[in-house]
């Protein structure tokens, strides 16, 4: 199984022809062993709630050239690691946004915290609970392959 920030067209690009069970966008998106999606239909909800989440980054964006906002589908990333200042004032600014988007971000969607990131999602979504209950550890069996666990910057993301 795959277990990722990446949204699931972008991980079954870069593993083509694969197609393994994954929890994609941290959970908000799963594909179990059988190979059916979970969570995708989600989206049109998900998009009518952050439109407030792009028009508060719009004046964000405008002031700081270098802001990149990702649109995943079933999540928005704010990176913040391109931006053409110090190390101290790429902090300051995260923290400036983070704080406006805590303010406001609907009570349907949470705020994680990482590295230069901010990313919104739908609440309760995760990639450590994702195994469960539609890629539960049965669904996955195969009778062949094998587990690699990867070190990954989710271990540094905590919600807001």
């Amino acid at each position: 199984a795959i277990v990722t920030g990446r949204a699931l067209h972008d991980i079954d690009h870069h593993l083509a022809p694969l197609c393994l069970p994954t929890a994609a966008l941290h959970g908000a998106v799963r594909r179990n062993g059988a190979g059916q999606i979970h969570g995708a239909t989600h989206a049109v909800e998900f998009a009518s709630l952050t439109v407030q989440v792009h028009e508060r980054l719009r004046p964000w964006k405008t002031r700081h050239p270098g802001l990149l906002v990702e649109d995943k589908g079933m999540a928005l990333a704010v990176h913040f690691r391109g931006l053409p200042v110090t190390a101290t004032e790429r902090q300051a600014l995260q923290q400036g946004v983070q704080d406006e988007l805590s303010a406001a971000l609907p009570e349907e969607l949470e705020l994680l915290v990482g590295d230069l990131v901010l990313e919104i999602r739908p609440r309760g979504t995760s990639g450590e609970m994702s195994l469960s209950p539609s890629l539960s550890l049965s669904s996955l069996h195969t009778g062949r392959g094998g587990f690699i666990q990867g070190k990954s910057h989710i271990s540094r993301w905590h919600a807001h």
